[in-house]
């Protein structure tokens, strides 16, 4: 990023605070199925390790 009264640049840092839900009700698990049903999981391999991960833990 550029400095505000300067040439030179400088470092961007950047902060991601993700959230995971713990339950979910049924709407949000239909939801949820229905975006996975739109998604083209041949065009993102971590979305197929996402929807992996995500059926193993609430099937737990």
């Amino acid at each position: 990023m550029p400095y505000m009264r300067g040439g030179d640049f400088g470092d961007l840092y950047v902060q991601v605070n993700t959230e995971i839900p713990v339950s979910l009700n049924k709407e949000q698990k239909d939801l949820l199925e229905k975006f996975r049903e739109i998604e083209n999981e041949k065009s993102n391999p971590s979305i197929k390790k996402f929807f992996q991960k995500a059926k193993s833990f609430w099937k737990n």
